[in-house]
């Protein structure tokens, strides 16, 4: 299962470079852009940075375990895989959170 997880990221990972993007890459930005865009306070702001880091700190357990010898299931390993995306969306809610606090 490990190997077809990291198949399947390699995978993701080639289709997300490539020079034609995929209808699927690109609901992924809108989506993002639309969530980024609802916060429109700081403490929204501030509750999102919150949960993703906990998100995060959970990836990090996840992957603590695996490397200590656990199998995980295909949940867990869609968590991991998701690490790219979710620390994007960090980035993109404290830029939002700048943004609200010197306008």
């Amino acid at each position: 299962p490990e190997q077809t997880s990291a198949a399947r990221v390699s995978s993701a990972s080639a289709a997300a470079s490539s020079s034609a993007p995929s209808s699927a890459s690109d609901a992924s930005v809108d989506d993002l852009a639309s969530r980024i865009a609802q916060l429109t306070t700081t403490d929204q702001c501030e509750k999102r940075v919150k949960a993703l880091n906990k998100k995060l700190r959970q990836i990090q357990q996840l992957k603590d375990q695996k490397a200590s010898g656990d199998v995980l299931e295909d949940g867990q390993l869609q968590k991991i895989s998701s690490e790219p995306q979710i620390r994007e969306e960090l980035i993109e809610t404290q830029r939002r959170m700048e943004s609200l606090t010197s306008a």
